[in-house]
């Protein structure tokens, strides 16, 4: 699993962090990317739903293969695109393979990690597979797309598709890590079974809801708060750096490489506290941060304004990140996690769908009014962090 996500994280930023610029070159205005957005979200929460209950069913690694497997080939028509339709198309299909398999992902990354050390797992994981290859990569792609335009990006997603066919077979060498016994009597996949398991998975989202009490339920909402974020300022970041910021491509690539950096060295720091102070501590204040954060960035001009931004970002980013996604271990049993996760997604992606759909027309009106908007919302966020710290103390 580490060796795929390194791949991605090396090759992905080449496209990743440009692709608005894509569908603008294209000829797709931004109303059309926040809409490509909703729809991918839309697409991932349908798609995860079968995906969550299979892969706590009837196993995850079969999932995982197939889903990074037949997600190389739209990726590849994306990168021949000759208009925005064409890549509206392909993206959206690439995201429906691309997260059926997330579910059966967490679930078998989660169960192979140590119980006394999730968050410095995750945060090690995170700064070896995203933030040291992306480090590199930002920068090399900035100067690429810098020089070459289009043709960069065209030629970064016929990598990623490479990476994807790569990571296919990767991922048939590992493990699977439901209990054996389990998925030995699982009945084979077939088009029945899927429908079948997706009223199954209706059911189980039911049940999911209510698992929601106490800090769950204040989780869930932190996190189904985060995925608005998302969904309004997700797809725009790169825009709104060269629009209004006015940094270069290049500059932009030396944005993301100086986020990367300082992550990268304080994400392990954060992930050992987290074990050994407890999660809350650590993250308790990121979304105070990300608020003020937000909001600075909305008058920042120029790259060494922006540069001391994301360098300050990197800060609560690594304090939270980590924390969370092991309190969530935390708090949920082996056997719910995949449903859980699905749970999350369903909920998460619905919230996120709803505002990028707003986000493009909001950038159209003004392009600050989402990152406003985000600076209430984690407003928001914070205070219910707050109220979980409190309950955490008096239990």
């Amino acid at each position: 699993m580490l060796a795929t996500w390194i791949l991605f994280g090396t090759v992905g930023p080449f496209f990743w962090s440009f692709a608005a610029d894509y569908m603008r070159n294209l000829g797709g205005a931004p109303r059309i990317w926040g809409l490509l957005n909703a729809l991918t979200a839309l697409i991932s929460m349908l798609v995860v739903i079968p995906g969550g209950y299979i892969a706590d069913k009837r196993g995850r690694k079969g999932l995982l293969v197939w889903g990074t497997f037949l997600a190389a080939f739209p990726c590849f028509v994306s990168a021949m695109a000759g208009n925005w339709r064409v890549y509206f198309v392909t993206a959206a299909i690439e995201a429906a393979f691309s997260n059926v398999y997330i579910p059966a992902m967490h679930a078998l990354f989660q169960d192979s990690i140590p119980e006394t050390s999730r968050a410095f797992s995750f945060s090690l994981v995170d700064a070896l597979a995203w933030s040291l290859p992306g480090m590199i990569s930002s920068v090399v792609a900035g100067y690429l797309y810098e020089r070459h335009g289009i043709v960069a990006l065209r030629w970064a997603l016929i990598t990623n598709s490479a990476v994807y066919l790569t990571s296919a077979l990767l991922r048939r060498q590992m493990r699977e890590t439901l209990d054996e016994r389990e998925a030995k009597h699982a009945e084979p996949i077939s088009l029945r079974g899927v429908l079948g398991a997706v009223r199954q998975s209706f059911l189980g989202i039911s049940e999911a809801l209510s698992w929601l009490k106490g800090p769950l339920a204040r989780m869930m909402a932190m996190e189904v708060l985060s995925w608005m974020v998302w969904g309004l300022t997700g797809g725009f970041w790169f825009l709104y750096a060269v629009d209004v910021i006015g940094v270069s491509r290049f500059q932009w690539g030396v944005l993301e490489a100086s986020w990367c950096a300082i992550y990268l060295l304080l994400v392990p720091i954060a992930g050992r506290l987290s074990d050994r102070k407890g999660r809350i501590k650590v993250m308790r204040f990121s979304p105070g941060l990300f608020a003020v954060l937000f909001m600075l960035l909305v008058f920042s001009r120029g790259f060494w304004s922006a540069f001391v931004i994301w360098v300050a970002w990197a800060v609560p980013d690594a304090l939270w990140i980590s924390s969370f996604e092991a309190m969530w271990v935390d708090l949920v049993g082996s056997s719910r996690r995949a449903r859980m996760t699905t749970l999350k997604m369903v909920l998460g992606t619905t919230a996120r769908m709803g505002f990028a759909a707003l986000s493009g027309y909001m950038y159209e009106f003004n392009p600050a009014l989402p990152f406003c908007i985000a600076a209430i919302i984690e407003a928001i966020s914070f205070m219910i962090m707050q109220t979980l710290a409190k309950v955490h103390r008096a239990e």
